[in-house]
């Protein structure tokens, strides 16, 4: 559906680089990752990526990637995962806890 309504926004070349930035995260969240290391693996300025990102998507890079962070550990807990949380949190690629609990407060679930 996003990616639908982001070809006939801004063209199948744009959505192509979109979908190289999604899929880079989706196989890094879990990692340190961070706006120069898209940009780096991607080719691209952190500045373009972050702009791009926020502008197509609506949301900026470091929410997206801690809301992935976020579900990633809800499925975990859903599926019975019985460690503790504070292991959760990092096996997420969260860097702290407070983060992870910022991240949560502001979240809708």
């Amino acid at each position: 559906m996003v990616i639908m309504t982001l070809t006939k926004f801004c063209g199948n070349r744009m959505v192509v680089w979109i979908r190289s930035i999604l899929a880079y995260i989706q196989q890094n969240y879990r990692a340190e990752i961070s706006r120069k290391s898209i940009a780096r693996a991607l080719g691209y300025t952190e500045a373009h990526i972050s702009r791009v990102f926020h502008r197509y998507l609506g949301v900026g890079l470091a929410e997206y990637i801690n809301g992935l962070r976020l579900a990633y550990v809800k499925k975990l807990r859903a599926n019975g995962d019985t460690r503790t949380t504070i292991e959760l949190i990092y096996e997420a690629g969260f860097n702290s806890q407070q983060t992870y609990y910022r991240v949560k407060g502001k979240s809708n679930v």
